[in-house]
Parts: C-alpha cells; sequence; structure tokens
C-alpha cells in the first residue's frame, strides 16, 4: 500500500485545484440530491407500476478516492499517482463537508465498507 506523496510541481497543483473545484460541485450535486430525496417519493396508485420507497437520510457522504490503496492509477511521469491527488482532494473535502453537517467517509478503491455502503451520496474521485 503506497501512502500518497507530497506535490512537487507546479502543474500537479493546478491539477488538485481543478479536481477540488469539480468535486466540490460533484459535492454540490450530492446536496441537491440530499435535498430532494428529503421530499419524498409519491405513492404508487394501484395501476402505476411499483416504485421504491423513499431513502433514509444519513447525513453521511463517501469519497471514494479512487486508486487509492490499490494500483496507484494512472501516472504522470514524474513520481505523481492518481491515487495520491484523488486521496489528497477527498482529505481536502472532508472537512467542508463535516463543517455543514455531513458524517464523511473517505474509501479506499476496493474498501471493504462498499460491499454494503450507505450514505446519501457517494462520490468517485478520479482523475486520468
Amino acid at each position: 500500500m503506497r501512502e500518497p506523496s507530497t506535490l512537487h510541481r507546479p502543474s500537479a497543483r493546478r491539477e488538485v485545484g481543478s479536481a477540488l473545484l469539480a468535486a466540490i460541485a460533484l459535492i454540490s450535486v450530492a446536496g441537491a440530491l440530499f435535498a430532494f430525496t428529503q421530499r419524498g417519493v409519491p405513492s404508487p396508485s394501484p395501476s402505476s407500476p411499483e416504485i421504491s420507497p423513499t431513502p433514509t437520510a444519513t447525513n453521511r457522504i463517501g469519497i471514494l478516492a479512487g486508486h487509492w490503496q490499490y494500483d496507484g492509477g494512472a501516472n504522470c511521469g514524474d513520481g505523481v499517482y492518481e491515487a495520491d491527488l484523488t486521496y489528497q482532494i477527498a482529505q481536502q473535502i472532508a472537512p467542508l463537508l463535516s463543517a455543514a453537517g455531513y458524517q464523511v467517509d473517505i474509501l479506499a478503491e476496493h474498501d471493504a465498507r462498499l460491499e454494503s455502503y450507505q450514505a446519501d451520496a457517494l462520490v468517485a474521485l478520479h482523475i486520468d
């Protein structure tokens, strides 16, 4: 298992900044999804197809750091791997979500918790 490295080159920092903005946008979508699920799903009429029950709110968001603790992912050629970037982005987003009242789980690529994971949103970060 590789531990994330520190970013040493300016282009990697730009990549992290761009990916962080994209991840924040995804988290905003997750918040909108959470708000939508709170309104509920209308009950089906006897003649309508079966509708799944309304998901329950857990105030939990999972962030899957792509390739982290697995295979490293894409390599920039200078020792920076995709897993390094996705893990660092997840670490930067988690406190922001925690401050907004969410319980945040940073998950590895093949995390055992994914088998039965339940959350309001699960965001998988990948930078290829």
